[in-house]
């Protein structure tokens, strides 16, 4: 038996338009927060042989020319604040998803009894759509529609067909990737935190180095420079609360297969993927509130 899972290609255009926003605006954060640190470790390295008694009049060059693209990399983040695009984005691609799957699977509040359910579900599109304040969408060239033929095909499957879509097209697919995601963000977060204290180890010594004599120029300054990047670089990733965040709803949807059963009747099984929604909205509720977004669309 084919199951008729949902890819990303048959959900709803606002998914596709948010999520590709979402991922444009992440790389220009990231790539800008990358400059940015990198100029300014850059500048810190100029400053060591700046140090020298007759220094070349390029290393000052090289200086200046760094604060300015560091300069120029705040000042894009300041304006262009492209982690609004990134956290509501992301925020408004995953609440569409779980939209779009509790109506192809009638799931609430859009079970198999409700009327009026297509009307209801194009109305809380509208209200994400509407409340998107802070980034400008982009559709992708392939458009789409907002209710795709595919959503209402598997809708109007019997019980068990929809019972199995969901189950490998949601939660099977969803727990590997918040497995996989959770063990990603934690061997970064421990790389990062050896990193870390490697660093601070060589500053110890340079600067034991420095006040024996061994070491005439201002090395302190690079290490301290390259030991604040790790830190801001870990801040903007956020490795260790993603790790816990994945973990905890890998988890919590490992409790709620365990509870599968084939027994269910619609209005059960209603209620069933309400329960399973909920537990992975519960991660993109944290991941905002880490972040200090809010989802006014959102379901209270």
């Amino acid at each position: 038996m084919t199951v008729q899972a949902l890819q990303e290609g048959d959900l709803p255009a606002l998914y596709r338009a948010a999520n590709a926003t979402s991922l444009a605006e992440q790389n220009r954060l990231l790539l800008a927060t990358k400059v940015r640190l990198g100029s300014l470790l850059a500048a810190a390295a100029c400053g060591v042989f700046v140090g020298l008694s007759d220094p070349p009049d390029w290393v000052a060059l090289v200086g200046v020319i760094a604060f300015l693209v560091a300069v120029g990399a705040e000042l894009l983040l300041l304006f262009l604040r492209p982690e609004r695009g990134w956290y509501e984005g992301r925020a408004a691609s995953e609440s569409v998803k779980t939209l779009a799957w509790r109506y192809a699977v009638c799931g609430q509040p859009f079970g198999k009894s409700e009327k009026d359910v297509d009307a209801r579900f194009l109305a809380r599109l509208r209200e994400i759509l509407t409340n998107l304040h802070d980034v400008s969408l982009q559709p992708g060239p392939e458009g789409g529609e907002q209710l795709p033929k595919v959503m209402r095909e598997l809708r109007s499957e019997p019980l068990e067909e929809r019972r199995n879509a969901y189950r490998i097209g949601r939660l099977e697919d969803q727990r590997d990737w918040y497995a996989h995601k959770s063990n990603w963000n934690d061997e970064r977060a421990r790389r990062f935190r050896i990193l870390a204290v490697v660093l601070e180890m060589l500053g110890v010594v340079a600067g034991i180095m420095t006040v024996l004599g061994v070491v005439k120029v201002d090395v302190l300054g690079v290490i301290a420079a390259a030991i604040a990047g790790v830190a801001a670089w870990m801040q903007t990733k956020q490795y260790e609360t993603l790790a816990r965040a994945y973990s905890v709803a890998n988890e919590e949807l490992a409790a709620l297969r365990s509870e599968w059963r084939v027994d269910r009747t619609e209005e059960e099984w209603a209620r069933f993927v309400d329960e399973a929604e909920e537990a992975i909205s519960r991660e993109h509720t944290l991941w905002r509130a880490s972040r200090g977004v809010a989802a006014s669309w959102e379901r209270k």
